[in-house]
This record gives C-alpha cells, sequence and structure tokens, in this order.
C-alpha cells in the first residue's frame, strides 16, 4: 500500500509477472543483488525468443538474417525525428516519440525500456506462428490468455487477432471450450483481468484527434508516423509478394491503434504494437534471402539499416550516459521527483484504489510500503 484514499488503499496494480521470480529471489539475495538478476532472466527471455524467431526458418541463410533483424528492427526515426525537429539527432538521444503523439517502438527500446511487455508480446506471437491452424494452438491458448496479462495486458490485447485467425475454429472448438482442462485457466484469467483492470477508470484516454488544435494537423502526423514506422516496409512487403493474411493482420492493427490513445504515455500504442511489429520484422526474413526482384530487395534492405541506424540510438545511450543508481525510494516517491508542477504525483498507469469487494476477500490486508535503504 502506499497511501489510503479517503478509506481505500491505494495498492500496485501493474503487469507484475516479469518481476515476480527475480522479486522472489531478491527479497532474500538484496536489492543490488536483484538488479543484476533482472538483467540475467531479461537476458534469458531474449535468447528464447531469437531461438523460438530463427527456429521458424530451415535455412541457415534465412536464420543469420532473422537473427540479424530481431536485433536492429526499428522504423524510420532517423528520417521523422529530422523532419519534425529540423535537426540531426544527437549520438544515442532518444528519438522515438519525433511523431509527439504515438510511438512504435524498435527492438532495442523494447527490450531497453519495457521487456515486460516485449518478451511475452513476443513468445506468445512467435507461439502463434509456430502453431498456426494447428491443434496445439488451441491446447495452449487458454494458458497463454491466463498468464499473459498479468504481463502485459496491453500486449496481450495486440495479440488477440493472431489468436483468432490462427485458430482453426471449425476443427478445434471443442478442445478450446474443454471445461476439465480449462476452468482452472478460466479462473485464473478472471482473476488477472479483475487485478489488472482494477480502477482504470483513472486512467487517461481519448481519441488522438482531440491532441491536436485541427484535423488538418492530426492527418498530417498520422500519415508521416504510419508511413515512415511501417508504411513503406508493407508496401516494399507487397511489392515482393510477402505480404499474407498474417502481415495483413499487422498493418490494420498498426493503422487503427493511433487513432485511440490510453495512459500517460500512450501505452495502448506502445504496446499494442508488438505483436503486429514482430509480424513485419519476421515477414522481411525470406524476401531478403531470396534472389529474385533485385530492385526491390535492395530499397528493403536500404529501409531496415536506416531502421536499425535509428534503433542503434538505444545501446548507444546506455554506453555514453552514466547508469541510473538505485534510490530505494517507492514508486510514489520516484514519481513526485519526475511530475510537473501542479500535475498529479501519483501515476495511475501503476497504481489504482482497491476498492473491489472480491479482490479486497482474496488479498491480504494492504501494509504501507516503506523506502527501501540505500545499498
Amino acid at each position: 500500500m502506499y497511501e489510503m484514499d479517503g478509506a481505500t488503499p491505494m495498492i500496485l496494480r501493474a503487469p507484475i509477472g516479469f518481476y515476480l521470480p527475480v522479486a522472489a529471489l531478491g527479497s532474500i539475495v538484496g536489492l543490488q543483488a536483484a538488479d543484476f538478476l533482472l538483467y540475467l532472466w531479461t537476458a534469458f527471455g531474449f535468447a528464447l525468443v531469437l531461438w523460438a524467431a530463427i527456429s521458424l526458418f530451415e535455412r541457415p541463410r534465412e536464420r543469420l538474417i532473422c537473427g540479424a533483424v530481431m536485433l536492429g528492427f526499428g522504423g524510420l526515426d532517423l528520417i521523422g525525428f529530422p523532419l519534425m525537429f529540423h535537426q540531426a539527432p544527437a549520438l544515442g538521444q532518444h528519438i522515438e516519440w519525433w511523431a509527439s503523439f504515438a510511438q512504435y517502438s524498435s527492438n532495442s527500446t523494447l527490450l531497453f525500456w519495457v521487456p515486460n511487455h516485449a518478451l511475452p508480446a513476443w513468445l506468445g506471437l512467435l507461439l502463434v506462428l509456430r502453431h498456426w491452424r494447428t491443434g496445439e494452438l488451441a491446447r495452449v491458448t487458454l494458458l497463454l490468455a491466463a498468464s499473459i496479462p498479468l504481463w502485459s495486458p496491453l500486449s496481450a490485447f495486440g495479440l488477440v487477432p493472431f489468436f483468432l485467425a490462427g485458430l482453426n475454429w471449425r476443427r478445434d472448438l471443442r478442445a478450446l471450450l474443454d471445461l476439465r482442462s480449462g476452468l482452472p485457466f478460466i479462473a485464473l484469467a478472471a482473476l488477472v483481468a479483475r487485478y489488472v483492470t482494477m480502477d482504470t477508470q483513472a486512467i487517461a484516454r481519448g481519441w488522438s484527434i482531440d491532441m491536436f488544435g485541427n484535423a488538418v494537423s492530426f492527418w498530417y502526423f498520422y500519415t508521416a508516423f504510419c508511413l515512415l514506422e511501417f508504411g513503406i516496409l508493407a508496401l516494399l512487403l507487397a511489392r515482393l509478394e510477402a505480404f499474407d493474411l498474417k502481415v495483413g493482420i499487422g498493418v490494420v492493427i498498426l493503422l487503427l491503434l493511433p487513432f485511440y490513445h490510453f495512459g500517460p504515455g500512450n501505452d495502448l500504442v506502445m504496446r499494442s504494437s508488438i505483436p503486429a511489429l514482430l509480424v513485419l520484422a519476421l515477414a522481411v526474413v525470406r524476401p531478403l534471402a531470396t534472389p529474385h526482384r533485385q530492385g526491390a530487395r535492395v530499397l528493403l534492405a536500404l529501409v531496415l539499416i536506416v531502421g536499425a541506424t535509428g534503433a542503434a540510438q538505444e545501446p548507444e545511450r546506455a554506453l555514453l550516459t552514466e547508469r541510473w543508481s538505485l534510490t530505494g525510494k517507492t514508486l510514489l516517491q520516484a514519481a513526485a521527483d519526475q511530475a510537473r508542477p501542479g500535475q498529479d504525483p501519483r501515476p495511475s498507469n501503476y497504481i489504482g484504489r482497491l476498492s473491489q469487494p472480491g479482490l479486497i476477500a482474496l488479498m491480504r490486508a494492504p501494509s504501507l510500503v516503506r523506502p527501501s535503504p540505500q545499498q
């Protein structure tokens, strides 16, 4: 519990699944060791993602290209940034908010900033692709529906269209709805949903067009954003005959997400786009490895190189700037330090009021979170 809102406790309401194993060990070995363990846990997760992605391809050339794309995939931020700010970015500068109202993150940005959102989105999407229209996908769907939202509910939202398309509904509906095997997961999914949606009415939301002074400005930013972040890439995939159902679903999702914002950092757009962006990243592998339509292949490679150069800003920044130190502050204390004058310092996307009777009955009585001693 962080504080009381009248008689109601304010508690952590966040996608905590990624952090739970490290937090359990950290409670034993201490904060400094837990910080290092989080690096290892993240590295293990990304290694699993790389293995799963590469294993979708059979030829060594395709696997090599897949590994390189996974490490460097990103949008054309190096073009968008000077287009909007009329200057080149500094080395290591964070450039992915160039469109001001939305961000489609590069793989490096996701890995450096939000592995808790990226890893479940990537792994969930790779499972769908591996088991597309097979019975195995139906058998794991309820398990994933119960577990992924606790890691990243908005990433789970972005996965739903791919699950719906990847299931063989005519053949596997009975397996999907088998209560004997699915009831425990349904109960867990209901509990997780109740927790992650607790007090979400306090989170900022609305139509993105309302963030602009007029519709013309919105459509200008929206068009530039879509073209540079994925549109040019999608057009080249269509030219190379690599535009299948999965890519089509991804493009539709990426076109629709910027119309609505949810969360103080437009978290809906940033997190729900992760699976769709991965579909586009994987779709470039075979065209690059196949010697036909040489001109389109060269353009595709050029787009990917520019995207990878922009994505390199994150590791460059990590090498050029000092590492953030552990402060021992609580979430509310850290948020208050970063809040602007007159702004509510409470991060509404991470805390909520514990006012639901069902959750109160299931959870132990909350106690006040105290700052950790600096180590």
